[in-house]
């Protein structure tokens, strides 16, 4: 059995079943709500984070982030999802720096942990 395709790198607005779920509790449609944002519709992480916490297809999954480098200027977050054995899935890094918008003024690490 392949490994589901994760909704958190991608930004659709909604997600139809899996014509390939092996059972009935892998068919799974989610709306997501999303926001303009400049001219084209985001879906924002709450969104994604309730999608893979209410997809049974992930149940019993899990995502850990860890402060890899954090300063008054910047910080590095390393985000890891893993799966129901603990096996790592996916490893992702973002970094974000205080000085880049106005929002990263106040809330750089936690833009940097949700990125």
């Amino acid at each position: 059995m392949s490994t589901p395709k994760s909704p958190l790198a991608t930004t659709p607005k909604s997600v139809e079943p899996n014509p390939v779920a092996e059972t009935p509790q892998q068919s799974f449609i989610y709306n997501f709500k999303t926001t303009n944002i400049k001219g084209k519709e985001y879906v924002e992480v709450n969104q994604r984070i309730l999608y893979f916490r209410n997809n049974p297809i992930y149940s019993g999954w899990s995502l850990e982030s860890e402060i890899i480098s954090l300063d008054e200027q910047s910080c590095v977050i390393r985000a890891i999802a893993r799966n129901t054995d603990g096996r790592i899935i996916a490893i992702g890094f973002a970094q974000e720096d205080r000085t880049s918008s106005n929002i990263n003024k106040t809330s750089y690490v936690e833009n940097g942990e949700i990125s």
